[in-house]
């Protein structure tokens, strides 16, 4: 057909894609980073720092914490051997493999508002 229209999934740019991917001539990088400087400016809040939950956020909490003016820490680790949690069939599962799968850096995070 000759009207074909053109789609973009979001979630390829908040979560599937990687950072150094290119979708439609635009950075997954550059894309989530504004993202984030868009959520500080919409979105302000009272806090010590801001924490990526790793790895799909890391570019999104550096343009917060940028629009912010609030330091980027690295307060979460996260367990490499533990696939992708939210497609889990119950949020049960979903909790479960959450808790395995993100660590605290308690001497990052412990006490701050974050």
């Amino acid at each position: 057909t000759d009207r074909t229209q053109l789609a973009i999934c979001s979630m390829e740019f908040i979560y599937f894609a990687r950072p150094d991917s290119n979708i439609y001539g635009v950075n997954v990088h550059s894309a989530r980073k504004r993202m984030g400087a868009r959520l500080a400016q919409e979105s302000p809040v009272d806090a010590d720092m801001v924490i990526a939950v790793p790895n799909s956020s890391l570019s999104a909490a550096s343009g917060y914490s940028e629009q912010a003016h609030l330091p980027n820490e690295m307060g979460l680790i996260k367990n490499q051997y533990v696939a992708r949690t939210f497609i889990q069939p119950t949020q049960e599962l979903r909790e479960q493999g959450v808790r395995m799968k993100l660590a605290a850096v308690r001497g990052v995070v412990s006490g701050k508002r974050v």
